[in-house]
């Protein structure tokens, strides 16, 4: 479509459009033949500096890091004001009514229909941005540490500001029952109950004593059951660690290899599967190791796990390596185009999608 890789795709509910971001140039609407239809171009922004595209559930407005645009016109509905000429995080409301982003040390840009909230002011530059339905909440963690909460309903009024984090926030993800787990690179995880006023840590996942240089569990992945009951973490320490924040206590911790990696749960939590220049699938809660057939395969980066917890597919480089977990099958495995760069299951689990540097692959 033009000069740069392609960033991110977004269909019209007509499918009849497309908006296809790129790395170099603006954001474009294209036709079903791939024709420039229109534009995205906020004449204040550098064209070059929009590498993401998103779309209201209707089809009709288009949402890049510098404004809103009118799909069918291109022009600029409403530039995001509030967090200047830089948006690095960005969450939409599964009706597409609201729109929360963050860039620097703002959070806003909130949508009723035509309305903008402006900008709500953070401590520290936004590192980790989430949007909960249910609750109608937008939690932001900072550079510095600082997590605070808002409710979108009311105009963005400021809940909650929490502290005890000493390094930047890099997960934020609701677990419902007004609890909210926040990841930091100070090695520690974080459970609040946020229907306390001011909010209370319910529990500590990590060791929160020791000193920033004696704790090297940076945590690196975080991964949570459908229903937010049961959290994992892999940590730089090489250790993969299960909560349950039920009980609030660690079911079990196993060591799995130092480094960065990747963590996947299964819809009900019952197994685990990570990679971290290798792989590993557990059972939860047990923590007993499941026997994976085949050779082993280096240098593991990437990892997905069917929703029944069936299948789980690891990929390293252009290699994707599908096992059957419990069995000690050997694995079948997929040679992509290119170096593997995103892996997922269908809801049903019937399908594997691929994303390398060339395409897309579906595997049956």
């Amino acid at each position: 479509p033009g000069p740069g890789a392609v960033e991110m795709l977004r269909f019209t509910p007509d499918r009849h459009r497309l908006a296809v971001a790129v790395a170099s140039g603006p954001p474009t609407i294209r036709d079903r033949a791939g024709a420039v239809i229109v534009e995205l171009i906020n004449p204040s922004i550098d064209p070059f500096e929009e590498p993401t595209v998103d779309l209201t559930a209707d089809g009709t407005v288009a949402v890049t890091p510098t404004g809103l645009f009118d799909v069918a016109t291109g022009a600029l509905l409403e530039r995001h004001e509030a967090a200047g000429e830089w948006t690095t995080h960005a969450a939409i409301r599964s009706n597409g009514e609201v729109m929360t982003a963050a860039g620097g040390p703002v959070v806003g840009f909130e949508w009723f229909a035509d309305e903008s909230s402006g900008g709500w002011p953070m401590i520290g530059t936004v590192s980790a941005l989430a949007l909960d339905d249910a609750s109608d909440l937008i939690a932001a963690g900072s550079s510095n540490g600082i997590v605070r909460v808002w409710n979108f309903e009311t105009g963005g009024t400021l809940l909650r500001s929490l502290s005890g984090h000493r390094d930047e926030i890099t997960t934020i993800e609701f677990l419902g029952d007004d609890r909210l787990l926040t990841a930091s690179r100070d090695g520690v995880s974080r459970v609040w109950d946020l229907s306390v006023p001011g909010g209370r840590e319910v529990f500590i996942l990590g060791d929160s004593d020791l000193t920033l240089s004696e704790n090297e569990c940076c945590i690196m992945a975080v991964a949570l059951s459908s229903d937010g009951t049961i959290v994992a973490t892999k940590e730089w320490d090489g250790y993969i660690r299960v909560f349950d924040t039920v009980t609030e206590s660690l079911s079990f911790q196993k060591p799995s290899g130092a480094g960065e990696a990747a963590i996947a749960l299964n819809d009900d939590a019952s197994i685990l599967v990570g990679a971290t220049r290798g792989r590993i699938a557990l059972s939860v809660p047990a923590g007993e190791v499941l026997p994976l057939g085949g050779s082993r395969l280096p240098g593991t980066e990437l990892v997905a796990i069917s929703p029944d917890g069936d299948f789980a597919a690891y990929a390293a480089l252009e290699t994707v390596n599908v096992y059957s977990l419990g069995t000690g099958e050997d694995p079948f495995e997929v040679i992509a185009d290119g170096d593997v760069t995103a892996i997922a299951y269908s809801p049903d689990g019937a399908r594997l999608l691929i994303g390398d540097q060339a395409g897309l692959l579906l595997v049956d």
